[in-house]
């Protein structure tokens, strides 16, 4: 029955859980689509909590995952909240961390890099900060996950500059390109090339780059905004095969 506020520094993010999309642009209360249908307008998602906004909402398992927390008009960069796990074809229905009868729970990585994106890699959730990354495994009550640093000097640039390829994540970090498969990591371009990337990504832009994937022809595309531009204008493409 509105406009929503999202813009080109609060993009779209979410998944599907269960069936069901979830959508959150970080300013707005995070909406479901449900049923699916042309005639049905997205609504806010059920028992989502009061005065709470996150950065990026992920699914992973029958669970939600909201990175980069803001409660109350406090920022809680270094915040993962997580929902209580939903049903086959439902949303979660409660957030409530107090709750004890919930899966629901929070937990804060330890660094000063924020909190920027995640995306599964086998059985783990790996989470993102600006100069860290962490895995996240599903250990049950009352914990519920585990949190656990991967790589203490490597995160990732923006939201969304990770693509999952055969068992392991091309990642877009602040001053590399780079590929691991959550144990190891290697950089997938030469001195003169990265060199070349980061001189012509805009400085007041990076946060609008992303990675996205071309699987007929084995690439993966790094778009990114040139010197001057506001919006992504060209791509650095990696054949991972060749």
């Amino acid at each position: 029955s509105a406009d929503y506020a999202a813009s080109l520094d609060t993009l779209w993010n979410g998944g599907v859980l269960n069936g069901v999309p979830i959508l959150n642009n970080g300013v707005d209360v995070p909406q479901v689509w449900a049923p699916v249908s042309t005639a049905q307008k997205l609504t806010a998602l059920p028992a989502w909590p009061a005065n709470t906004l996150v950065r990026v909402l992920r699914p992973w398992r029958n669970y939600m995952f909201g990175f980069d927390v803001k409660q109350g008009g406090n920022r809680f960069p270094h915040r993962v909240m997580w929902s209580h796990s939903a049903d086959p074809g439902t949303v979660p229905d409660s957030w409530d961390i107090s709750d004890t009868t919930k899966d629901a729970g929070e937990f804060d990585l330890a660094g000063t890099g924020h909190v920027i994106d995640a995306l599964p890699l086998r059985d783990a959730l790996i989470v993102y900060k600006e100069n860290s990354t962490y895995s996240a495994k599903f250990v049950g009550a009352p914990f519920m996950f585990q949190f656990q640093e991967v790589f203490s000097s490597s995160g990732m640039l923006s939201p969304d500059c990770a693509v999952e390829i055969d068992g392991s994540h091309v990642v877009l970090t602040s001053n590399d390109l780079i590929r691991h498969d959550g144990t190891q990591m290697q950089s997938v371009i030469d001195k003169v090339t990265r060199r070349w990337l980061f001189k012509n990504i805009d400085s007041a832009m990076y946060n609008r780059c992303f990675l996205t994937k071309n699987v007929y022809f084995n690439e993966v595309w790094v778009c990114f905004p040139e010197l001057g531009a506001t919006r992504c204008t060209k791509a650095l493409v990696y054949n991972y095969k060749d």
